[in-house]
């Protein structure tokens, strides 16, 4: 039985329930999730869900059921697959030091943003 790693894209307006409507779809279908990055800016949402499926065959399932509950509220889904290597640099560049920066500026520019980058 192989296993596969999908990453799910979602974007569109926030709606109230979307986490919990994918997160409940994603249990009763049996996928374990890897890892979750979510933004919202102007309630417009961008969220990514990363899972792990034990039995391929599933898959199919489990991408049409995430597609259905996020196209009805509106938000559209890019999926990719993701390869074992791929993940395994994903894990081991997670324990690398990471930076916070706080920018406070004056302006409406993107001036200081971009001196920072």
């Amino acid at each position: 039985m192989a296993s596969e790693i999908i990453l799910f894209n979602i974007s569109g307006q926030d709606k109230p329930g979307l986490m919990a409507a994918l997160t409940k779809t994603l249990s009763n279908l049996g996928a374990q999730v890897l890892d979750i990055g979510q933004a919202v800016i102007h309630e417009e949402l961008a969220l990514g869900i990363l899972i792990k499926v034990d039995d391929a065959e599933n898959t199919g399932s489990i991408i049409k059921e995430v597609m259905f509950r996020a196209n009805a509220v509106g938000s559209t889904v890019r999926v990719s697959e993701v390869s074992e290597a791929n993940y395994r640099l994903l894990l081991e560049s997670s324990g690398k030091t990471r930076y916070i920066l706080t920018l406070l500026a004056t302006g409406h520019g993107s001036g200081p943003l971009h001196a920072v980058s």
